[in-house]
């Protein structure tokens, strides 16, 4: 149901290459962590935090920066071959 919510939102970038690690589909996997990061924090209480939950959303922030850090290596890689 909510692959269908973020397809409908238009969110996801369609790609033609299979590639595991295209720029494509590193941008989908930050949408998709972005969301999971957003359920993740609606489910955690305002006065009595679960400290199961605060360790999850603090996995998900590290992948989140794992994969902009990726994209961000490409990016730069790819600009450095333009340049030449």
């Amino acid at each position: 149901m909510r692959l269908m919510e973020i397809v409908k939102s238009e969110k996801l970038i369609l790609q033609k290459e299979s590639s595991v690690n295209s720029p494509a589909t590193l941008f989908n996997r930050l949408v998709q962590l972005r969301s999971q990061k957003d359920e993740l924090q609606q489910k955690q209480g305002l006065i009595f935090n679960d400290p199961d939950l605060t360790n999850a959303i603090h996995a998900v922030d590290y992948e989140i920066e794992r994969v902009q850090g990726e994209l961000h290596k490409m990016g730069h890689r790819n600009r450095g071959r333009r340049n030449q």
